[in-house]
C-alpha cells in the first residue's frame, strides 16, 4: 500500500509538473534579416533582433562546428562590423532621430562577441567572397559568383547564447530582380523580391540554405510522396532532367524504406563549380534537416554522354545523403545534440549515423537496381 501511495503521489506530482510546463508561455521569437545589396558584392548583411532587452550581459556566437562534419570551420573569420543597438529598432521603421546609437560589440574568446544588458539588436557582416578563397572544402563555403548566391545558414548565421531554442523568423532579400529561394521556405516558381521564412529553432535555421540569382533554377518533382525541389547552379553541362529523375527516385525510395517522411518538403541543392585553385576540393556532399547539399566540380554534371554506371553512382549519393534526414538528423546517438556549435563533436555514435546512412541507402535503392 505504501509504496503503490508513493507511486501515486510521484505520478501526481508529475502530472502538477508538465502543467506548470505547459503553462508557460513559449519563448519570443528571433527575427532575422539576410541581406545581399547588389550583384557582385562581397558582402552580406545579418541583422537579428530579440523584443526584450537582454536582461544580463550574453554573447552573440558564430559557428565553427557543422552537424555532421568531422573538423572545424572557423566561420567567425569572415564576420565584421558587429553593431548592437539598445531598445526596440523594428526593421525599415521608426523615426531615424529617435533611434538608440549603435555600439561596436567586444570581441571575446573564441567565436564570440559581447552583448551589454539592454541590447534589442545585433547586426554584422559576412564577407561571402573571402570565405570561399579560404576554406576549401566546398561543401562548406558559401560564395558569391556571376548572377548567383549560395548560402549555407550555418556560415552566414550567429545566435545570441541562450537563444538557441526560440523560435526564428526570418526575412530575406536580394538585389533587385534576382530571384529568392530558401530551403526553409521553398518558392516555385522562382521569383523575385523578399522572402519570409520561419524554423523552429536555431539548428533548423543553421541547417538551412539560401540561393538567389538569375543563374539559379529551380524544378519542383512533384510526384514525391512530399513536394521536392532540385536547385541547380551550373557553370559546366548538365541535364537537368536527367539528374531530376534521379533525385526523385532516390527520395521516394528511401521514404517508402523508412515508411513516414517527417518533414513538409524536401530540397536538393546542387552547385557545379569551376575551382578557384588546385586547392580546392569538389565532389563533397552534405545532409541536413530537410535537404542536401552537392558542391561538385563543373565537369562532374551529368549529361548525355553520362554512363548507366554515372547514374547509378548519382542515384546511392543521393540516396545516402537524403537517408541522414532520418539517420541521424532524427534519430541520433549521444554527443549529436543539443548541438554544440563552437566545437566539433566527438561523436560515439559516428558508425551508426554513417553506417546506417550507408545501408538504408542501398537497401533503398536495391529493389529496382539489377547489380
Amino acid at each position: 500500500m505504501a509504496n503503490r501511495f508513493l507511486t501515486c503521489v510521484v505520478l501526481l506530482a508529475g502530472v502538477v509538473m508538465a502543467g506548470a510546463v505547459a503553462a508557460q508561455p513559449p519563448a519570443a521569437a528571433v527575427s532575422y534579416r539576410f541581406h545581399y545589396a547588389a550583384p557582385g558584392d562581397d558582402f552580406a548583411a545579418v541583422t537579428i533582433e530579440w523584443p526584450t532587452p537582454l536582461a544580463e550581459p550574453r554573447a552573440l556566437v558564430m559557428p565553427r562546428a557543422i552537424p555532421m562534419g568531422y573538423g572545424e570551420q572557423r566561420y567567425d573569420a569572415f564576420v565584421s562590423d558587429v553593431m548592437t543597438v539598445g531598445g526596440p529598432r523594428p526593421f525599415g521603421g521608426g523615426d531615424a532621430a529617435a533611434m538608440p546609437a549603435t555600439v561596436a560589440a567586444v570581441r571575446e574568446e573564441g567565436p564570440r562577441w559581447r552583448l551589454e544588458a539592454g541590447t534589442t539588436r545585433v547586426s554584422y557582416r559576412v564577407d561571402l567572397r573571402r570565405m570561399e578563397h579560404e576554406v576549401h572544402a566546398a561543401s562548406d563555403q558559401s560564395r558569391v559568383r556571376d548572377a548567383y548566391l549560395g548560402a549555407l545558414g550555418y556560415a552566414v548565421f550567429a545566435f545570441v547564447d541562450g537563444f538557441e531554442t526560440r523560435p526564428v523568423h526570418l526575412r530575406i532579400e536580394g538585389p533587385a530582380g534576382w530571384p529568392v529561394f530558401a530551403t526553409l521556405a521553398p518558392r516555385f516558381p522562382l521569383a523575385a523580391g523578399p522572402l519570409d521564412a520561419s524554423a523552429a529553432d536555431y539548428y533548423a535555421l543553421a541547417d538551412g540554405q539560401i540561393v538567389m540569382g538569375a543563374k539559379a533554377e529551380v524544378r519542383r518533382l512533384t510526384t514525391a510522396p512530399v513536394p521536392v525541389y532540385l536547385v541547380n547552379y551550373a557553370e559546366g553541362p548538365v541535364d537537368l532532367d536527367r539528374v531530376g529523375r534521379l533525385a526523385l527516385t532516390a527520395f521516394t525510395r528511401v521514404a517508402a524504406y523508412f515508411g513516414t517522411v517527417p518533414f513538409d518538403h524536401y530540397t536538393l541543392h546542387q552547385e557545379l563549380l569551376t575551382p578557384i585553385s588546385p586547392a580546392h576540393e569538389y565532389g563533397m556532399s552534405m545532409e541536413h534537416l530537410g535537404s542536401s547539399t552537392y558542391y561538385l566540380a563543373a565537369s562532374a554534371g551529368l549529361t548525355a554522354a553520362s554512363t548507366a554506371a554515372d547514374d547509378a553512382r548519382v542515384l546511392y549519393n543521393f540516396a545516402h545523403h537524403i537517408s541522414h534526414a532520418w539517420v541521424p538528423k532524427r534519430a541520433y546517438g549521444q554527443g549529436y545534440f543539443p548541438f554544440q556549435w563552437e566545437l566539433a563533436p566527438v561523436l560515439d555514435s559516428i558508425w551508426f549515423a554513417e553506417g546506417f546512412g550507408q545501408y538504408a541507402a542501398v537497401m533503398a535503392v536495391a529493389a529496382g537496381t539489377p547489380d
